[in-house]
């Protein structure tokens, strides 16, 4: 080891104060060092943190350009689903204007049948009282031709008793005819004296010969006249059978009247119900309407929010390519600090990009904020959409129950209707052929009538020949009193002249006893064809009015048939809606079950692009909160 020689006195401060210097010189060179590893120290440290701050950006920045992709596809989907929802909305009013227009043209048609169905129901108890009028008319006919019938019983007795009465007054013309005849032969006998008595005798005989022409007469216009009202009895007892088919035919007719009326209330009550479940259905249709276009107000709105939000996150991918930019620029910067012993203008540049990516991370966090919001709207349109849908359903439903039981009424009425048209046919053939046969029994009382009146003629006739009778009787017994005078003349001769005149008076008075019992059963008989051609031709017309009035009501009954054909008609119309109305509810069914579905998958959508909102939100925070390391690293540089 080189000795080293002390120093010389003059030159020792000059070397102290060098020593010193260099003293100094090497504890700044110490310091430095020192100063330099610290700082060394603290930018490796740096260094590392922003290694792993840089590697967590590029991390977060995938994650983040990741799930703004993944939102972007739901947000896409989300959209189709919507633009589903509004073609399917579309569909659901059509359908439901379709249900709503049937349920219209049901409700007018079941309208148009239930006014009929009151014309029709007004007519024919219109009919059926007219059918109770014919048919009081027919019984009234049936009771006074029964009356009629008893009458001719009575007078064809006294008709018997007439002959009868003849019969005697021809024994007793006989007997008188007969002592004349011996009277004239007493007198020829007499001679001289018994002239006047043949003379008397011989007119006596010629009376008695007419009173039995004349009594013959009687007994053959009695005999006639019998026939005749045994001829009048016929007719008589031939109308009281036939009004008493023809009151049982219009009672029969009546009742299957009365049955139209019952059926037609049973009708109408059915009428009733489907024009209240039109009603029901027209408003269950209107509330589909309502709920549809809160569905499609909804599905818009999501469309709206969901092409916002993708244009958002079409801009967030943007930004994302610049937050990407700056981590390549910090991550570089983070390089350079490496390569460089100062790091002064490099963590100047440092800061700046972090405070830039800041920036943009708040953009991203501004743009995630918005997109959150639109999911939330677009969650709660969906919570909306299924809600409507669920009462849609339920009104569906009703539609199509409404809609079977329309149906159900629809096919009941069918039926009756079907059938009551063949009632009524069966009716007018029915009332047709009663009217044709009432018409007949009218005219038969009409000329029953006038064969009653004809009788007149001969009662005429018979109180001619009974007057001349009482005349011819007259005078037999004038000529009896004549014969009494001439048998005084004649003396002794006259003895058997007074006898003679005696019995012949008796005789007369026999034939006068017998004259007022003819004339005044002939009487008797006279006031009963009276009676009996005055109620007849009163019935006869009687029911020929009855005929008349039920032609004029039954005349309609064709057209109530032609009614009742349009009500068959317009309820084959209201099945027909009501199938239709099954049909477009069946297509809502599959309508609604597809928006049904789109708003569960919306539902479902928008939970994980919340959850992913969620996690783009948190990336974000952890973004901003390792740009902010960074510019806090930057800034100790």
């Amino acid at each position: 080891m080189e000795k080293k020689l002390p120093p010389q006195p003059g030159k020792e401060k000059e070397g102290l104060n060098s020593l010193i210097e260099e003293q100094r010189k090497e504890a700044r060179m110490k310091a430095e060092k020192r100063r330099a590893a610290r700082i060394a120290e603290k930018k490796q440290s740096i260094l590392e943190n922003l290694g792993q701050a840089i590697s967590e950006m590029t991390s977060m920045s995938q994650e983040l350009t990741s799930s703004v992709n993944e939102l972007q596809q739901t947000m896409n989907d989300i959209s189709a689903r919507a633009s589903d929802v509004s073609d399917a909305t579309d569909k659901c009013v059509e359908e439901t204007g379709r249900v709503d227009d049937a349920a219209q043209k049901t409700a007018d048609r079941t309208q148009a049948s239930l006014d009929k169905m009151v014309a029709i129901q007004d007519f024919v108890n219109t009919t059926a009282d007219s059918m109770t009028d014919l048919v009081s008319g027919i019984n009234t006919s049936l009771e006074t031709n029964k009356e009629i019938n008893a009458l001719i019983k009575p007078m064809t007795e006294k008709a018997t008793e007439i002959q009868n009465a003849a019969d005697d007054i021809i024994a007793s013309a006989e007997q008188i005819n007969l002592f004349a005849l011996n009277a004239g032969i007493e007198a020829s006998r007499a001679g001289e004296h018994g002239e006047g008595f043949s003379v008397v005798a011989d007119e006596i005989r010629k009376l008695a010969s007419k009173t039995e022409q004349y009594v013959r007469q009687v007994i053959t216009t009695v005999s006639q006249l019998t026939e005749s009202v045994n001829t009048v009895k016929l007719d008589v007892e031939e109308m009281v059978g036939k009004s008493e088919t023809d009151a049982q035919n219009a009672n029969q007719i009546y009742e299957k009247l009365k049955k139209v009326t019952d059926e037609i209330d049973r009708m109408k009550s059915a009428a009733l119900e489907i024009k209240n479940y039109t009603e029901n259905q027209s408003e269950s249709t209107k509330k589909v309407i309502d709920n549809t276009r809160e569905i499609a107000s909804g599905a818009s709105e999501a469309m709206s929010a969901s092409q916002e939000s993708t244009s958002v996150m079409v801009q967030q991918l943007k930004v994302m390519e610049g937050i990407n930019k700056s981590t390549e620029d910090i991550e570089e910067q983070s390089d350079r600090l490496r390569n460089e012993r100062y790091a002064k203008q490099v963590g100047e540049e440092l800061a700046t990009s972090a405070e830039e990516l800041s920036a943009t991370i708040e953009q991203v966090s501004s743009s995630a904020q918005m997109v959150a919001s639109s999911i939330d709207q677009i969650a709660q349109a969906a919570t909306q959409q299924s809600n409507a849908v669920k009462k849609n359903a339920n009104l569906i439903e009703s539609v199509v129950q409404i809609s079977n039981e329309i149906q159900r009424f629809s096919q009941t009425n069918n039926k009756k209707a079907s059938e009551l048209q063949d009632m009524l046919k069966g009716i007018v053939l029915d009332t047709n052929q009663m009217i044709q046969d009432i018409s007949v029994s009218a005219d038969k009382n009409i000329d029953s009538a006038k064969k009653v009146r004809l009788l007149d003629e001969e009662i005429a006739n018979l109180e001619s020949i009974i007057a001349r009778l009482n005349s011819i009787n007259d005078l037999t017994i004038l000529l009896a009193v004549i014969g009494r005078v001439e048998s005084v003349r004649a003396g002794e001769h006259g003895t058997g002249f007074a006898e003679v005149s005696e019995d012949i008076r008796n005789l007369v008075d026999i034939t006068s006893d017998q004259i007022p019992e003819i004339t005044k059963r002939i009487r008797s008989i006279k006031e009963t064809i009276f009676t009996i051609s005055s109620n007849v031709e009163l019935v006869g017309s009687k029911i020929r009015q009855d005929v008349e009035n039920a032609k004029e009501t039954t005349a309609r009954l064709a057209t109530v048939e032609k009614d009742m054909a349009d009500i068959v008609e317009g309820i084959t119309e209201v099945q027909a809606q009501a199938k239709v109305s099954l049909t477009s509810a069946e297509n809502l069914k599959s309508t609604i079950d597809r928006i049904s579905a789109a708003a569960d998958e919306t539902a479902t959508a928008c939970h994980q692009a919340s959850t992913v909102a969620d996690q783009q939100s948190q990336a974000t925070k952890n973004l901003a909160t390792t740009a902010e390391e960074i510019a806090a690293q930057a800034d100790e540089l």
